[in-house]
């Protein structure tokens, strides 16, 4: 029966890590920014960088095998001759158990290997072996026995290439402070009876062992945008030096454990404020509505016929063909020679949906230029807006999380943002109908953990918004 539990445990184990591992498609973003709002209006920026120590606690079953031999008499009475007191050798046995203590890790970011190590305070192992002393009549001795140890045990860590996964090995010192031991005669046909020995048994008081393991940990929650920890199921094979001296004995165990662990680290933060303006005049809300047509009624709920319904239309800004500022002169010199100019025809805009958000993306960290491309696109939004007086733009300048600091990031997003304004002013735009504005790298919209994702943060956006 124990054997079955430990190999359902294992496969069990097993499938759920990797179930959990095909679930994670990308790494556990250890640098990113965070925000949050004062008392007083102004903006608190986080950027939090995860930490190189981890604490926490761990624990878990221990599934038990043991193999050797163990020598126990039937009648442990010293004072039995030895014709009388007869001894069993049992063979193997299997047993569980459970364990739980502290534990702490050295784990840098930018590093696959770390080291850490587990304080096990209370470490209790179960052992239950039998043996079929007369067959003729059925005759079965069964020992029962318990070991509780203090276990200490320093680790290696390296991290694979699955995200969350990590193997571990490293060695363990076992400092036994309790043990017991039992035997019990059954009969076969009769069932137990109630025949118990208590045995006197002499434990290694020091044993010496290795492990090996894997682990996943995924974030399970954040603390006051400071802090974070993390939940880690592991599972670790542990063997090592005899467990009894008895004489005649030479009993050892092999353990699988299976443990989970809460671990807590406290990030690295470095802070940035950004004041609050009052002076700045927020462009007007609209509040969009849905009429009903029809449909079932439902008690509780009223249908929202006070609200009024905007229409935003879709306006057609026209196509430019060619545009030439031709001057006359009041000479002409008829006697030259006619010279053929053929006309340059302007590049045919795009027509602007103002109902879309438009984005344009930067080439590096730093850049603010734009490319031929999006000049193009930035002169029909111009059009647009001359075409379209209602509208104004809302431009937003953005970067990405990594490199610069804080406040350098910042300031590269709002210079984004006014390069966009510079343009729309040079083609005739007021700059009342303008807000440019920066947000650094506080609104990713992809993941600053790879070069395309950190490409579509170096953007900035224009709405087009109605009057």
């Amino acid at each position: 029966m124990l054997e079955k539990l430990f190999k359902y445990c294992i496969v069990s184990f097993l499938f759920l890590m990797l179930l959990e591992a095909k679930g994670q498609r990308e790494p556990l973003i250890t640098e990113f920014t965070d925000i949050k709002l004062l008392p007083s209006r102004d903006t608190l920026i986080l950027h939090r960088k995860q930490s190189k120590w981890w604490f926490g606690l761990s624990t878990g079953l221990n599934l038990n095998k043991y193999f050797g031999d163990l020598d126990l008499k039937i009648y442990p009475d010293p004072n039995l001759p030895d014709s009388l007191s007869y001894s069993i050798k049992y063979k193997t046995g299997y047993g569980i158990g459970a364990f739980g203590g502290l534990l702490s890790e050295w784990s840098p970011v930018d590093q696959d290997w770390g080291i850490g190590a587990m304080l096990n305070f209370y470490d209790y192992k179960i052992s239950n072996a039998q043996f079929q002393y007369n067959v003729a009549s059925d005759t079965i001795y069964k020992s029962e026995g318990s070991f509780t140890y203090l276990t200490f045990s320093p680790t290696f860590r390296y991290k694979l290439p699955i995200f969350g996964l990590t193997a571990f090995t490293g060695f363990d010192l076992d400092l036994n402070y309790n043990r017991a031991m039992k035997t019990f005669l059954y009969f076969k046909n009769t069932g137990k009876i109630d025949q118990i020995s208590d045995q006197s048994i002499s434990t290694k008081a020091v044993r010496a062992g290795l492990h090996a393991g894997l682990s996943y940990e995924f974030l399970l929650t954040d603390i006051s945008k400071s802090s974070r920890i993390y939940l880690t199921p592991y599972i670790m094979a542990q063997t090592g030096t005899q467990i009894l001296n008895n004489q005649g004995s030479n009993w050892n165990i092999a353990s699988l454990k299976i443990g989970i662990s809460v671990k807590f680290s406290q990030d690295e933060v470095k802070t940035d404020t950004i004041f609050y303006d009052s002076t700045i005049v927020h462009p007007p809300a609209y509040i969009a509505s849905v009429r009903n047509e029809g449909g079932p009624i439902f008690e509780g709920f009223q249908n929202l016929s006070s609200l009024s319904t905007y229409l935003i239309a879709y306006v057609e800004a026209p196509v430019i063909l060619a545009a030439a500022d031709i001057e006359e002169k009041s000479e002409i010199n008829t006697s030259a020679a006619p010279v053929n100019v053929t006309p340059q025809a302007a590049p045919i805009l795009e027509k602007i949906d103002p109902t879309k958000k438009f984005t344009f993306l930067f080439s590096s960290e730093k850049s603010v230029n734009f490319s031929d491309k999006d000049k193009l696109k930035l002169e029909a939004i111009a059009q647009f807006m001359k075409e379209n007086p209602a509208y104004n733009a809302q431009v937003v300048g953005h970067t990405e999380s990594f490199g610069s600091d804080i406040a350098e990031r910042t300031k590269i997003s709002i210079d984004r943002a006014n390069r966009v304004k510079a343009f729309l002013e040079s083609k005739n735009i007021k700059d009342t109908r303008i807000l440019a504005t920066g947000k650094g790298s506080l609104l990713p919209v992809s993941t600053n953990a790879t070069p395309q994702g950190r490409r579509q943060n170096r953007r900035v956006e224009i709405q087009l918004v109605k009057k």
